[in-house]
């Protein structure tokens, strides 16, 4: 049986004869030049462009046809098979020991053929069985391509003929069916670098674990050092994996393995690790883990065969079955381009170069120790490690193997780095900053370990005011006390203090009042006593004026404390000016000076309104500034839990160490409690601290005056009520002591008639106008109506309303006063006349709700502390003078009348009701 011939079966040809002149030639010597130049053809196929199915070739058709497309291929014999027409097969014939033996096609164990027949189209002269007559035929086999290269011997002897013809070597391609079981058999292609390359694991850069745990600095280096140990511990797997599967790379390349010893050194580097390079070392560790990822990801892409074995598939190529769409579809041939390809040469470069490159990082890696600080534009992970600048901790001498495209162009000088100066690098790499940084998404931060936070942060903000640098920088403290805290703003402005000096200027405006209406009160006051209108005495002996100045004093001793601090458009300077003269613990005193002086004056002192002095006295202003005050502590106290890195961490979870910062990102400064930068990490967002001066307030105008003007006297001197009287009899006597006296007796009867009549006049127009002590709710306060009157009728809603219905008598009898002043403008006299009108209606509907709640709780107004009631309604439904409103309470009066009522309340209402037809 013959043999399916394989061209480049070793030993290939080593010579071919070299012809003469006139020669005698034998078959040898021609035959030596064909095999030479027919094997030396393959190998430039093999070897220069690569092997398998290159294009096209492709399977169509149903369970009746099959196609194959237009396509080329090369088998590992070097075989150029080319289809150039489509192909159309429709039956299937046998394939056995007449076609010539191809080894291959047997299993090597059993010696059982994988062929299940041959493809033909139906025009062939031995076209076979027609496939649509097999049915699940095509399901169980793939379609293989066989290169069949034959010789065939021509020798035909005869009794008269016996020439030598020689023999006809013959190309055939025939397309074959294989059963699928033995695909893997067929199609396996060679051993790659790429399929020896999946066998290498991924190294990973292990990150610390970073959290609410981190409560000093030696538990973050704790954390950095554990991470380190995983890692160190995956890249000794990747080493020795390295050596085991490409030995003949690492000795190319270095002469031997030195993995070991590069396992060695790292192992070395990671003991002597001091605490403070522990996220130096990380970092280093990340390198080397994208050197590594970089080096595999380039063996990955290189599926190139130097020299690929004969006995792969040396004749034939598989197409695949019918019908299967999958990326890698099951028996069929791949293309293993050369390793001379172009693309096959930079992958293999690209590999060689990330090696050398990988061993230099681990013999080249320091712990730095420069103080100069640095900003170096850079890229981020996403870029290849050569793409990036040099990180600090290596020499100088590691700028040559670290971008291979400079390398070869020479120009290794031109990489960024911390150390740029040391190995002559390029005004671009000497100067960084100074060119176009728009093309960067990351800069380095080198130089800053171990020196003070305050210095570096400093140093920082500089380096981003000059060059105008994309990102922010912040400082957190690596511990859990905030009283270590060292780096934060001087002031955090908020709207609180925006209130706290709208306030301040409030309480200053209180006591500017209430200074300048003091001094004008203690003027007039002096005045009444000289004119004899008022005592020069209390009745307690005390003297008027001396009341009158110790709470003027009060009142200017504690402005003269409080302003400096008040009047102050700055929140610090009050906080300094307040802890200077502790203003604020005078108030008490002050006020109660104030008070006091109004308690003892009160018999002399009439209130018509609330004056400043009532005003400061009521207000809690001063306590809204330490309450203020408390807030914004309060705040601060939060706000610097935030500069721990601890909750720094549990608020920012991306926070990471990628040995400088994003733009227009946070570069995040880590100092331990001795000042000292330990660690840095970056967020990819803007968070740092607004550091911004405090702003000086402007000056709040004070408007118009809006309360009622000073010359409206809200407390005025009043004459005592035994004055009065002194003074109307002594002038009723003497107009009639130079008459008769005899008619002295009448006289004298008529004379006390009348003033009695203008006693209980006055009695009913000034009692409740003197108020008690600080105000007018004071002066009303349990029971209390009139000076010395006071009502306890045993219902405490009757006894308020009674009091209100007082206090709204005193505002209607101050506007009376108010409307009939001779100097008040016509403006003002309408506006003061419909004030009023409104009080009159509030009166006279306060007069007829306490009418109804006595009647309803049938209260005895007739004897005892409950005998006012009756005096202070009448003498209040008196001034509801408004037609209106004096109809509005004649009718609800009348409506009571009608009801049930006893003798007390009838006598009552019948009294409100003949005051105001009286009136009427």
């Amino acid at each position: 049986m013959a043999k399916v011939l394989t061209r480049l079966t070793p030993p290939l040809a080593g010579h071919y004869t070299v012809f003469e002149r006139d020669q005698v030639l034998t078959h040898g010597q021609l035959n030596d030049v064909a095999d030479w130049l027919d094997q030396q053809d393959r190998l430039s196929r093999v070897s220069l462009t690569g092997t398998g199915l290159i294009a096209g070739l492709a399977l169509g058709g149903d369970a009746g046809r099959i196609t194959v497309s237009p396509g080329l291929g090369i088998t590992c014999d070097g075989d150029l098979v080319r289809v150039d027409a489509p192909l159309l097969l429709t039956a299937l014939r046998p394939y056995d020991d007449t076609a010539p033996r191809y080894e291959p096609f047997f299993d090597a164990t059993t010696g059982q053929p994988v062929i299940l027949g041959e493809l033909v189209a139906s025009d062939d002269a031995n076209p076979g069985q027609p496939l649509a007559d097999l049915p699940g035929i095509l399901e169980r086999g793939i379609v293989v391509l066989l290169a069949e290269t034959s010789d065939t011997d021509r020798d035909l002897c005869t009794g008269t003929d016996c020439d030598n013809l020689g023999q006809q070597r013959r190309q055939r391609l025939r397309v074959l069916l294989a059963d699928r079981r033995w695909a893997g058999l067929l199609t396996d292609g060679p051993v790659s670098v790429a399929a020896r390359a999946r066998d290498l694991p991924e190294a990973i850069a292990y990150r610390p674990q970073l959290g609410a745990g981190l409560a000093n600095a030696e538990t973050l280096v704790a954390r950095y050092q554990e991470s380190s140990d995983r890692t160190v511990a995956g890249l000794q797997t990747c080493f020795t994996s390295l050596s085991q599967l490409f030995p003949e790379l690492l000795l190319e390349l270095f002469q031997g393995d030195p993995m070991p010893d590069l396992d060695a050194q790292l192992l070395a580097r990671l003991a002597g690790t001091p605490a403070l390079a522990a996220q130096t070392f990380s970092d280093f560790l990340r390198d080397l883990v994208a050197s590594w990822n970089e080096l595999r990801d380039a063996l990955l892409d290189d599926d190139s065969i130097s020299n690929p074995s004969i006995g792969t598939f040396p004749k034939h190529l598989g197409l695949g079955a019918l019908g299967d769409q999958s990326d890698a579809p099951i028996g069929r041939s791949g293309f293993h381009p050369a390793a001379s390809a172009t693309d096959a040469r930079q992958r293999r470069a690209d590999a060689r170069f990330l090696l050398r490159r990988l061993a230099s990082q681990i013999d080249r890696y320091r712990m730095p120790e420069d103080t100069l600080l640095r900003i170096t534009p850079s890229h981020g992970e996403h870029a290849p490690l050569g793409e990036r600048a040099i990180p600090w901790y290596y020499t100088a001498s590691t700028a040559a193997v670290w971008n291979r495209r400079l390398a070869e162009r020479r120009l290794s000088h031109h990489n960024l780095g911390y150390r740029a100066a040391d190995y002559g690098g390029s005004p671009r790499a000497l100067v960084p900053l100074a060119g176009a940084i728009g093309g960067h998404d990351f800069f380095r931060v080198e130089g800053h370990l171990g020196r003070r936070v305050d210095e570096v942060s400093a140093e920082l903000k500089k380096l981003i005011a000059e060059h105008n640098l994309p990102f922010q920088v912040h400082a957190v403290l690596a511990h859990n006390r905030k009283d270590r805290i060292r780096i934060r703003p001087g002031i955090r402005y908020t709207d609180l203090h925006r209130f706290h000096y709208l306030l301040r200027q409030d309480v200053s405006l209180r006591l500017d009042e209430s200074d300048s209406y003091a001094e004008r009160f203690v003027g007039k006051l002096r005045g009444a006593v000289e004119q004899n209108e008022v005592p020069a005495e209390t009745d307690s002996g005390a003297s008027v004026l001396n009341i009158a100045g110790l709470a003027r004093s009060a009142i200017g001793t504690l402005a003269g404390r409080a302003k400096p601090a008040l009047d102050s458009r700055s929140y610090s300077i009050y906080r300094s000016a307040s802890t200077e003269t502790r203003w604020s613990n005078g108030i008490g005193e002050a006020l109660g000076a104030l008070g006091g002086a109004r308690s003892n004056l009160g018999p002399l002192a009439r209130s018509d309104f609330v004056s400043p002095l009532d005003s400061l006295i009521q207000t809690t202003h001063p306590l809204w500034l330490d309450w203020l005050d408390d807030l914004i502590q309060a705040k601060d106290d939060k706000d610097d839990d935030k500069l721990l890195l601890a909750r720094f961490a549990t608020d920012h979870p991306g926070l990471d160490h990628l040995g400088g910062v994003w733009r227009g990102g946070t570069l995040v400064l880590v100092y331990d409690d001795n000042q000292r930068v330990v660690a840095d990490f970056t967020l990819a967002y803007p968070c740092a601290e607004a550091d911004e001066p405090e702003p000086v307030e402007p000056p709040l105008v004070r408007p118009p005056q809006r309360r009622p003007p000073f010359d409206l006297d809200p407390i005025r001197p009043i004459r005592p009520v035994d004055r009065l009287v002194s003074s109307l009899v002594g002038s009723a006597v003497a107009s009639r002591f130079d008459g008769a006296r005899a008619e002295l007796a009448a006289d004298l009867k008529a004379v006390q008639a009348e003033v009695r009549s203008r006693l209980d006049n006055q009695t009913a127009s000034v009692e409740g106008l003197v108020k008690g002590v600080f105000s007018t709710r004071e002066a009303t306060g349990a029971g209390v109506v009139l000076p010395g009157k006071s009502v306890a009728t045993g219902n405490l809603l009757v006894d308020e309303m009674v009091r209100d219905v007082e206090l709204k008598r005193q505002k209607v009898q101050s506007l009376v006063e108010l409307t009939t002043r001779g100097d008040l403008p016509p403006e003002s006299r309408e506006d003061a006349q419909a004030l009023l009108a409104r009080a009159q209606a509030e009166l006279g509907a306060s007069v007829a709700d306490a009418a109804e709640q006595l009647v309803k709780h049938k209260v005895d107004t007739s004897t005892g502390s409950a005998a006012g009631v009756a005096t202070v309604l009448a003498n209040s439904a008196v001034f509801v003078t408004d037609a209106g409103a004096a109809k509005e309470l004649g009718n609800r009066l009348d409506g009571l009348r009608a009801g049930p009522l006893d003798n007390t309340q009838t006598v009552l209402i019948g009294n409100i009701q003949s005051v105001t037809r009286i009136r009427g």
